[in-house]
């Protein structure tokens, strides 16, 4: 009787020690597989991202490759550049020069010897004029070397006889660069050509002034 019972425990002892290791062995291996999955997870989510300006504007519903993206930042890059040059008052002149400058090369200090010889900030202030802009078209082509494109807009000067506009179009180049405070997205312009300028003869509705957020 007491052979028998040793047999039987011995019985149970051996099937207790083979469900524990295929326990075991279930579990390494479901631990392998979620690590392997996390891990993939963790990779994909490393080279996308979801895109959204400095209004807030979701540039896409499904996320997109980081390496995509870049066009997008060039394209808010040139909005506030545009913004920062063209619109302002005699208050934030000084402000917006200032930022327009760390946004760009050498053919920023030709850009700003030309509001000096036309003396726009004295201007301003004796006549009390305001700018506003209204960007009504952007365009990045990634394929040229360096990044090329163009903006078109809509300048407003406001003034207490009325506004006049006039349209600013402007084909440029744009490069990479080390981010810093002044320039967090890496960017910076080379080129800036205007190549349209012409008064409207009809002034435009409402205007949707960018805000830069630099």
């Amino acid at each position: 009787m007491k052979m028998q019972t040793l047999d039987n425990a011995n019985t149970v002892y051996k099937k207790s020690i083979g469900l524990s290791k295929f326990v075991i062995i279930v579990v390494l291996i479901g631990f392998v597989l979620t690590t392997t999955v996390l891990g993939y997870l963790l990779y994909d989510a490393k080279k996308t991202a979801i895109v959204f300006d400095s209004r807030g504007t979701r540039y896409n519903t499904e996320s997109v490759n980081v390496a995509d993206m870049r066009i997008y930042e060039y394209e808010e890059f040139i909005r506030i550049f545009y913004t920062n040059w063209y619109s302002f008052d005699e208050n934030n002149f000084d402000q917006h020069i200032e930022k327009g400058l760390h946004m760009i090369g050498n053919e920023g200090k030709e850009l700003f010897n030309e509001y000096s010889d036309l003396q726009l900030k004295s201007s301003m202030i004796q006549k009390n004029l305001r700018y506003e802009v209204k960007i009504t078209n952007v365009q990045v082509n990634m394929s040229t070397k360096p990044v090329s494109g163009h903006i078109e807009g809509i300048q407003t000067c406001l003034r207490a006889r009325g506004a006049k506009s006039r349209t600013i179009c402007v084909n440029f180049t744009i490069g990479d660069v080390e981010v810093s405070k002044d320039n967090l997205t890496g960017c910076k312009l080379d080129k800036w050509k205007v190549y349209e300028s012409k008064e409207l003869a009809e002034n435009t509705d409402s205007l949707a002034v960018v805000t830069p957020a630099y």
